[in-house]
């Protein structure tokens, strides 16, 4: 069995298409499944993930770390959590993730949403949600 980050750096250094970005989201699945947690991805998401006013483009590696990061740091606490509003901000990267993450009684599950996604530095990023500084 593979570990967290051995799943996390299989990433692909290109822009992100959707079925590339479904690829990500399968990988982010496998690797935060010890916590019970489903990731998924906004439409919106996905349409501001190559947007031009990010700058640079966010690449796919950029974004696992993040969430690796996101699991190191928070992962266990994430889970105490049944209906939480976030957001991700990453300093190694500039990246910032607004999520809401709701536990699903059916499924017997965590599902964390993300909902958009911009590079910008934390500082000037804005948000009424708790901040996961990672």
């Amino acid at each position: 069995m593979k570990t967290v980050k051995q799943l996390l750096r299989e990433g692909l250094n290109e822009y992100i298409s959707p079925t590339g970005l479904k690829n990500i989201e399968d990988k982010l699945d496998a690797a935060f499944e010890p916590l019970n947690i489903d990731i998924e991805f906004s439409r919106h998401f996905h349409d501001r993930l190559n947007d031009p006013r990010n700058g640079k483009d966010i690449e796919p590696q950029e974004l696992m770390n993040t969430f690796n990061r996101l699991y190191t740091k928070f992962g266990n606490t994430l889970i105490n959590h049944k209906d939480l509003h976030a957001a991700v901000q990453d300093f190694n990267n500039n990246l910032n993730i607004p999520f809401h993450l709701e536990y699903d009684k059916s499924r017997k599950m965590f599902e964390l949403t993300s909902k958009t996604i911009m590079r910008k530095p934390p500082r000037e990023f804005h948000t009424q949600d708790r901040k996961l500084r990672v």
